[in-house]
């Protein structure tokens, strides 16, 4: 059969093979079908065209924050990375999220660093969220998966990849297990088991809707001047930088009235020195540390080793004030802007709610109908 030449490739053994080489000088070759089969364009012109792309690629000199310079390729993910840290959405980050973001940046580059954004395959992503170190960890890979993805759409409109597709957004997201509102009796049953302090955070997450990262910032005399004026108190959310504004109910009042103040904290919440909590970290342990004892955990497997993962968080008391919400008369709207979650969030929280008085609407209905009433609404009309 005949040989012909091909570019940037070479016939060995009667096949065709197209042969790239990597950083570390050693060819890698991809065999291909006979130039004469269908399938041959399909398979070597993307192979051809991102040689060349990267071939054409310069790189490219960036100043730091720092005042130090960079070069990284033209096209790849450190490039699509430092323009995101440019980005106005970047920049309005509350600082723990963009510390989050970060993070996973830092994940990313060590991933893609110099590989072209318009080379990532569904492939690439499905075995790299398969190795160890993500499939151990579902919560992780789905952060990953989810800025991995946010910064490819980026690089969609910055002209990274010209066939608009995303890979990230395919790949297959691993169950997680959601985290739950608070049952009726876990809750009662944490609040009998509590220390005084996380008993408060408790009540306090419950009644405000808000994440632990907020209710350690709630001040004392502020909630209870507001509950005073029967206004409803004023909170810029830490994470997402969304002002809020929640009523303040009677017996969370009361309950803050009752607790010691501190003479060095004006926050609701302190620590054990009578200071105000720097991070949410210490509630969470001790929070973790309670639903252990009240045997509220599974046993997973992580990394080869066995952990205990609690079923309810304090985002639980989150979702948990929602339904409540819900369940006094509340609109999705009025829920909202009491917690400061998207519509979307809230009808999803609150979905079993809904469902319940839903039912509960029509079972009371259903009971105003005695046997052999005609009900001129439900007749067939013909």
């Amino acid at each position: 059969m005949e040989r012909p030449k091909v570019k940037y490739c070479q016939w060995q053994k009667g096949t065709l093979y197209f042969g790239i080489k990597g950083k570390d000088g050693r060819t890698s070759y991809t065999a291909l079908p006979h130039p004469s089969h269908p399938d041959f364009a399909s398979c070597y012109e993307p192979l051809k065209n991102a040689h060349e792309a990267r071939k054409k690629a310069k790189k490219e000199k960036v100043d730091t924050a720092s005042g130090s310079q960079r070069y990284y390729i033209t096209g790849s993910f450190k490039a699509l990375v430092h323009e995101a840290e440019k980005s106005r959405a970047y920049r309005d980050m509350a600082q723990s999220t963009r510390e989050n973001v970060d993070r996973y940046y830092r994940t990313i580059i060590a991933d893609w660093g110099d590989k072209l954004v318009a080379e990532l395959e569904p492939a690439d992503v499905d075995r790299r969220i398969d190795e160890p170190d993500m499939a151990s960890y579902p919560g992780k890979t789905l952060n990953y998966l989810k800025y991995l993805a946010d910064l490819i759409d980026l690089g969609i409109r910055r002209g990274y990849r010209k066939d608009k597709y995303n890979p990230a957004r395919d790949a297959e997201r691993p169950e997680t297990g959601e985290r739950l509102p608070w049952p009726d009796d876990v809750y009662e049953r944490a609040i009998d088991r509590a220390s005084d302090m996380i008993r408060l955070a408790i009540q306090l997450g419950v009644y405000t809707g808000q994440r632990i990262s907020d209710c350690i910032r709630i001040e004392r005399q502020e909630l209870l001047a507001c509950a005073a004026a029967g206004e409803p108190m004023s909170l810029v959310q830490k994470k997402t930088g969304v002002e809020v504004f929640i009523p303040i109910h009677p017996e969370l009042a009361a309950i803050v009235e009752a607790f010691p103040a501190s003479p060095d904290a004006p926050t609701v919440l302190y620590n054990r020195l009578g200071r105000p909590f720097p991070k949410p970290d210490q509630i969470q342990d001790r929070l973790k540390k309670l639903m252990l004892d009240l045997g509220y955990f599974d046993e997973v497997e992580r990394a080869g080793e066995e952990k205990r993962d609690t079923r309810f968080k304090f985002h639980g008391l989150r979702k948990l004030a929602a339904c409540h919400l819900v369940e006094a008369g509340a609109t999705p709207h009025e829920v909202s802007a009491i917690c400061g979650m998207d519509i979307q969030t809230v009808i999803h929280y609150t979905r079993g709610v809904a469902k319940r008085k839903l039912s509960r609407g029509f079972s009371d209905r259903m009971n105003t109908i005695k046997p052999g009433q005609e009900r001129p609404d439900l007749r067939l009309v013909a």
